[in-house]
């Protein structure tokens, strides 16, 4: 027995197994991140996966009734595992009995639908002989039976022209499979789009054969409706002042980029800081942040406060396009807000952890996808170094100013001292996210910035200023 410092005799505390009981959830995410990695690396096939779940469901049972938790935790975390690989395995293979994949073939065959469009052409692409792709959802199908209900969704390759989210629109062309790889390492796009559970494609010869039903009619449901409406506020007096800076304002909010503002993304790109222009977590929080001051300006019950601001920043979560790093940041913020309203600890690992989840659960194949990489190393990087970098470079440094700040005792000098807080933290935030993300960013987009926290220091205030004009 050793002695420790606060006196007491005690046994050595085990670090990790706090650890562990302080984030439940956090082997969890693990364990299902490990079988979706297995699903995507081996041929599994969803029924055994299934029977593989309920075998070690029913086994954590029996071990729980007959006391070895040991071997009830092993059950369990074997369930984990087969529930994030089935999952993977159905998402990528199951089709609605009337998805539009089941009318595909190797060969190509005609067929007249109609859709309305989830992922727009890019202007980039204009003029090219190949065509443009973009991403439509099916609503309907011509049969000989006259028109039926359908479903899922479809990569379309067509002629030019231009087109938005949500446009509903009656195709005429030619349907089939994607192809699969050819020689073995080379590109296969079946596996590639059955990611994003995008089963057909449909080829689109003639701009005769694009009809428009009606312009933004909210075929994509009211979240495409809210997001419609939302942009063209954003755009409605701006537009005319300045193209650029209306998109820039509708991409910072509503995370809707626009080839008007292909300058700006080069820019941002070029400087290290292209996670500011994208529409991610550090958004999130600066807008949570700012409805919740702006609540505290209305007289009303502080309690109340908190799950008034979780449902504001859900309803803003789902006006964007609401990718990992959206979900990632909103389903933290969401889980902070309502542990403070119930008087629970905030665990930020658990949280974390639940928000990975989440999104494995609503898009497995996202696991594979850069921004949720990025999004989820760099928060769990802040979560666990930030602190100590920030301690480890400025610590004896703050603590010297906020002395001289006391002894001054005057506002300015109170203000100073907070301020080079501020700064120091924001300094060892952009040490940490970058060194976190490097390596993720070189592997994934071939390219390093030494500059990157510089600048993203720099960056950050215009951005969020330019945020909250927009809001």
């Amino acid at each position: 027995m050793k002695r420790y410092a606060s006196g007491v005799l005690d046994v050595p505390p085990q670090h990790s197994l706090d650890a562990m009981r302080r984030h439940p959830l956090l082997p969890a995410a693990v364990l299902l991140m490990t079988g979706i990695i297995a699903a995507a690396a081996l041929p599994m096939h969803v029924i055994w996966l299934a029977a593989a779940l309920g075998l070690s469901l029913v086994a954590m049972t029996f071990c729980e009734r007959a006391r070895r938790p040991a071997a009830a935790t092993t059950a369990l975390a074997i369930g984990i595992a087969c529930a994030g690989a089935w999952s993977c395995a159905a998402q990528q293979r199951h089709v609605a009995a009337t998805g539009i994949a089941r009318f595909a073939r190797i060969e190509e065959r005609p067929l007249t639908a109609r859709v309305h469009v989830l992922v727009p052409p890019d202007d980039d692409a204009a003029g090219t002989n190949a065509g443009t792709l973009w991403t439509a959802a099916v609503d309907a199908i011509l049969t000989d039976r006259g028109w039926i209900p359908s479903a899922g969704a479809v990569q379309v390759r067509s002629p030019h022209a231009p087109l938005h989210r949500g446009d509903h629109l009656e195709l005429i062309g030619w349907l089939r499979k994607p192809d699969r790889a050819l020689n073995p390492g080379t590109f296969d796009a079946r596996r590639t789009l059955a990611a994003d559970r995008i089963f057909a494609r449909m080829r689109v010869p003639h701009l005769s054969g694009m009809q428009p039903i009606s312009a933004g009619a909210g075929g994509g449901g009211a979240l495409a409706s809210l997001h419609a409406y939302l942009r063209a506020k954003l755009l409605e007096h701006t537009e005319r002042e300045d193209p650029q800076a209306a998109h820039t304002l509708v991409a910072l909010l509503l995370g809707t980029r626009s080839p008007a503002i292909d300058a700006v993304t080069h820019a941002f790109a070029a400087a290290g800081v292209a996670h500011l222009l994208a529409i991610s977590g550090a958004h999130v929080v600066f807008f949570g942040a700012a409805i919740w001051l702006l609540l505290r300006l209305i007289p009303m019950r502080p309690r109340w406060r908190d799950p008034l601001a979780a449902l504001i920043l859900l309803a803003y979560i789902l006006a964007t396009p609401m990718g990992p790093p959206i979900l990632r940041a909103g389903i933290a913020v969401v889980l902070a807000l309502l542990a403070r309203f119930m008087g629970r600890p905030r665990a930020l690992l658990n949280i974390l952890a639940a928000a990975a989840i989440v999104v494995l659960i609503l898009r497995p194949t996202d696991l594979f996808d850069a921004g949720f990489q990025l999004s989820f190393v760099g928060t769990a990087g802040l979560i666990l170094f930030a602190g100590r970098v920030h301690r480890a470079l400025f610590g004896s440094f703050l603590a010297r100013h906020r002395a001289l700040a006391g002894l001054a005792d005057s506002r300015r000098a109170r203000f100073r001292a907070r301020a080079l807080t501020w700064l120091c933290g924001l300094l060892a935030a952009s040490i940490v996210g970058t060194a976190c993300t490097a390596p993720l960013v070189a592997w994934h987009f071939q390219q390093l910035t030494p500059l990157a926290v510089l600048s993203g220091i720099i960056a950050l205030p215009p951005v969020m200023a330019t945020m909250a004009a927009a809001a």
